[in-house]
């Protein structure tokens, strides 16, 4: 059969090939008892799915210090994971947990344009956020893939026996898998920023080589080289997508009263909201939360949410419940009920969203501690906004809505 893909075309950032059969072409047949069937047809496989090891372009170091860089391009993403293989010494004996293996990294960069322009931060809550949000089923496997085990059964790393651990990592590379990161300048590249300060280490382990794993589409050359014939012309190509972003600070927040935090760092079409607490390090119990306008109108229909409601929504969404062992367990991060479509970040689609800049505030009461004396608390706001990622003849730009 000849070859009938006359075209790629971009529809709303993603990628459809159309079909033309030409009038009047006729294809072998033949009889077979009473059916006129194709005697052959000739099947031209346009892309298949390839999983690749991409190498650091500098070897990590083992005690946690600076960063790696692992270099994206070529076909479109469809997942990453990060492998890190750890390793112990003398006695050292350690059970694994995923906030462990999460602890040992700082933050994760996108960066493109050489490495000149960052396009994403990405905080150690977004990856327990996107483990959190998945389904009971798909979140048990990913959790042994990065500790070894079930809550609470993680793998133990001693001399004689270390252990390789994938972490997947979301971002808009492979949430809008029609997009190849080869577009972009030179690629785009993965920062790890590792953290100094980490479990990991404090138990005695050391970090003896990290890859990047990449699952990909491989395109046939010929669609492979109109995709990019396309990508390179001098209009501006457009993805929209939620963009993870955070506002931190410490505050003196007296538990069991309300405490008024100004939400300074926000802005934007805000499309999702989950708040930690941390005090001395480790996360508390919100007990109620609430958002308020910057009239003073409060946004969740005149009081604070209970905690118990959000269990409800978690439930209702398929979302797992981690079981106290993770830092993300329904008490120690609450989500505010903005959108719950947790599964349609990937396309960018939107279905609720709060449009703040910089003067909303949050409302929390925390759990009873102790006697209940203020306390100084660290608050991290992790939350998305609506931004579109472009590109123009190679050169990468990030627009927050």
């Amino acid at each position: 059969m000849t070859n009938i893909i006359n075209d790629a075309r971009l529809r709303g950032g993603i990628a459809a090939l159309t079909a033309e059969i030409p009038q009047g072409e006729t294809y072998p047949h033949t009889m077979v008892g009473g059916l006129n069937l194709l005697a052959s047809s000739a099947i031209t496989l346009h892309r298949s799915s390839r999983v690749s090891s991409i190498n650091a372009m500098t070897a990590p170091a083992s005690d946690f210090q600076g960063f790696t860089d692992f270099r994206v391009g070529g076909d479109p993403v469809q997942s990453m994971s990060l492998k890190m293989d750890f390793t112990a010494s003398g006695d050292t004996s350690y059970q694994l947990t995923s906030d462990a293996v999460i602890s040992a990294i700082q933050y994760i960069e996108v960066v493109g344009n050489d490495g000149s322009t960052s396009l994403i931060n990405l905080q150690p809550g977004h990856i327990q956020q996107a483990l959190s949000d998945r389904p009971t089923n798909s979140f048990k496997s990913i959790l042994k893939a990065i500790q070894g085990g079930d809550e609470g059964n993680g793998a133990t790393v001693t001399a004689a026996a270390g252990f390789s651990s994938y972490l997947p990592i979301n971002t808009f590379i492979s949430d809008n898998s029609i997009m190849p990161a080869a577009l972009v300048s030179n690629g785009l590249t993965v920062r790890v920023w590792w953290a100094n300060t980490n479990d990991l280490k404090t138990a005695g382990l050391s970090l003896a080589s990290a890859s990047m794993v990449v699952g990909s589409w491989a395109w046939d050359q010929s669609i492979r080289q109109k995709l990019q014939a396309t990508y390179m012309k001098p209009n501006a190509l457009v993805w929209r997508f939620h963009q993870p972003r955070f506002q931190k600070s410490t505050e003196v927040i007296t538990p069991s009263q309300t405490f008024n935090l100004r939400l300074s760092g926000v802005n934007g079409l805000i499309t999702s909201m989950t708040v930690i607490v941390r005090v001395g390090g480790l996360p508390v119990v919100i007990s109620k939360l609430g958002l308020v306008s910057p009239s003073g109108e409060n946004l969740n229909g005149g009081s604070l949410i209970d905690a118990g409601f959000t269990d409800i929504m978690r439930a209702e969404n398929d979302r797992h419940f981690p079981d106290g062992t993770q830092v993300f367990d329904a008490e120690s991060a609450f989500r505010m009920p903005i959108s719950t479509a947790a599964d349609e970040r990937a396309e960018g689609q939107v279905t609720a969203y709060v449009p703040m800049s910089n003067a909303h505030q949050l409302q929390i009461v925390l759990a009873s501690i102790d006697d209940d004396a203020a306390v100084s608390a660290s608050v991290e706001v992790l939350y998305t906004s609506l931004a579109t990622f472009s590109v123009q003849k190679g050169i990468a730009s990030i627009q927050n809505s």
